[in-house]
């Protein structure tokens, strides 16, 4: 595993220090953006599943880092994402329900 470039970014320091940073091109030029500007960064969700699962917690407490850090995250579900999300057009079809509201219920209690 590559070491984690000494970040001057807030949202960068804090996310290598948790983990959570691998590798990226540009590590430098990146780190540099995150100084220079309110960066927007966005997650879609398929809302068929009755429920988030761990997997989307994590893509949502990187985004509130990601806010805390001021920069702008965007969360989106329903619509469009489901229907890219729910490849055997059942929703489509009206055979799965769409579980929006139950989503947006999780992330309204993880943003407080």
């Amino acid at each position: 595993m590559p070491s984690a470039p000494q970040f001057q970014s807030e949202f960068l320091r804090t996310f290598a220090a948790r983990g959570a940073y691998y590798d990226c091109s540009g590590p430098a030029e990146l780190d540099a953006l995150f100084q220079k500007e309110r960066v927007t960064a966005y997650i879609g969700f398929d809302c068929t599943a009755d429920s988030l699962h761990v997997g989307s917690l994590v893509q949502i407490m990187t985004l509130r880092r990601f806010q805390q850090a001021g920069h702008r995250p965007i969360v989106l579900m329903g619509g469009g994402t489901t229907k890219v999300g729910d490849p055997s057009g059942s929703l489509m079809l009206g055979a799965t329900p769409n579980r929006t509201s139950a989503a947006r219920v999780m992330l309204a209690r993880q943003s407080n």
